[in-house]
């Protein structure tokens, strides 16, 4: 793989994620940063493991002997209590590499913030990089004040949320990139839902379905008939419909509709999932879902949960949503007037 074509090179910089690509580029070289410990922050799909994945593969290139190590926060604290059980150090391998990432350490347990800043004191004096994720700013953390202490004293950069111009940059760009070929207002359709380059995917994978039918350019006329979106009431349920259909690359629609192929379902399931997290009432996810009654919510609901289980993709998947969705509740909760 060329330099042209790997991860990185593929970021699509905007004014809202350039400072972290340039950080993140920085570290590329393979060479010792003066700072150790990278702290990049962001909403979920904003591209933060973009920027990760990027750095791994390009440093795995120029270094292909170089060990990395890569962790969820969550599967950290997990080991930190099962080696208390065992009584067996379940991070050597964490502590001896030569590139750790710790992804979404806002769900590392307040419990197992000392055996993270432990381990980051062995890697900066062995001064190794380490890149630390977070879906917030490390002042909003619940850790303990040493592993708060070890990251602010890193490099510390966020990445916002895209406005709409930096989203039709994106469409227009994903879309070049894929050769699917729209017109402006097209583009424009694209960059409608705020946050960042997941819902805009999910879409550009429809599109790429509905082109294969009709001639180039797809206009808007004819991407709003094929892929109508029903109207919403603003309320939180609707708006996790809307979530989880963009992250899961599926059609609103089809989540209220009858269909029971499987990524559909799993999708179903998630916004279910996600509505009873939420506090929302069986009720109003069903309705929200097609009309289905409560019974299928709980069951949906605990389908879900026990995948989780032995799924740490989807665990990881329903945590960001849970992360964007919370915002939502607390702003409607709000603006509800008072009884």
């Amino acid at each position: 793989m060329d330099g042209t074509t790997d991860l990185l090179s593929r970021f699509v910089q905007l004014p809202e994620n350039r400072s972290a690509f340039q950080a993140v580029v920085g570290r590329a070289t393979g060479g010792r940063p003066r700072v150790p410990v990278l702290f990049l922050h962001g909403p979920p799909g904003s591209g933060k493991s973009h920027l990760v994945a990027g750095l791994v593969e390009r440093l795995s290139r120029i270094r292909p002997t170089s060990a990395s190590a890569t962790v969820a926060a969550a599967d950290l604290g997990l080991a930190v209590y099962q080696s208390s059980l065992d009584h067996t150090d379940v991070t050597h391998e964490l502590a001896t590499s030569d590139l750790l990432v710790v992804e979404d350490v806002q769900h590392l347990p307040p419990t197992a913030s000392g055996r993270l800043a432990q381990i980051l004191d062995h890697l900066q004096t062995r001064r190794k990089p380490v890149i630390v994720t977070a879906g917030c700013g490390p002042s909003e953390l619940q850790c303990s004040a040493r592993l708060k202490g070890r990251l602010v004293a890193g490099l510390v950069t966020g990445i916002h949320p895209l406005d709409q111009p930096s989203r039709r940059e994106l469409a227009a760009r994903l879309c070049d990139r894929r050769g699917l070929r729209v017109t402006d207002e097209v583009v424009h359709w694209l960059a409608r839902h705020p946050g960042g380059a997941r819902p805009i995917l999910g879409d550009i994978s429809r599109l790429e379905q509905l082109a294969k039918f009709y001639p180039p350019p797809l206009t808007l006329a004819r991407v709003t008939a094929d892929l109508p979106e029903p109207p919403g009431d603003g309320s939180v349920m609707e708006q996790v419909v809307h979530l989880v259909a963009g992250r899961f690359r599926v059609a609103a629609k089809d989540l209220r509709g009858p269909s029971r192929t499987r990524g559909v379902v799993r999708a179903r399931h998630a916004a279910m999932f996600l509505g009873r997290r939420l506090g929302l009432p069986l009720a109003e996810i069903g309705r929200h879902l097609g009309g289905r009654d409560h019974t299928t919510v709980m069951h949906g609901y605990a389908k879900l949960e026990a995948d989780l289980a032995t799924d740490s993709r989807l665990a990881g998947e329903l945590r960001d949503l849970q992360a964007v969705a919370s915002p939502i509740q607390v702003a409607a909760s709000q603006a509800a007037p008072s009884e």
